[in-house]
């Protein structure tokens, strides 16, 4: 088991999971929509392929942050 700080634009939680979760299904089961976030996994970004990788393919073998957010003002 590990914990992960769950960081979007809304909240911010902190969650036990097994290490054998997949990032999309800790997305989805948080009600995360990653369609239109940005998501940075201990501050490196996820792209396409790497949602279905679990925390422990990453080598997380205790904590994490999972930031999962929305960029919501044009410049």
């Amino acid at each position: 088991m590990i914990k992960v700080n769950l960081n979007t634009n809304y909240e911010r939680k902190t969650l036990i999971v097994d290490e054998a979760t997949t990032i999309r299904q800790f997305l989805e089961d948080n009600g995360v929509d990653y369609s239109v976030t940005m998501q940075a996994l201990d501050g490196a970004p996820l792209v396409a392929g790497d949602f279905d990788k679990s925390f422990a393919e990453y080598g997380i073998a205790d904590h994490c942050s999972l930031n999962a957010v929305t960029k919501q003002v044009n410049a």
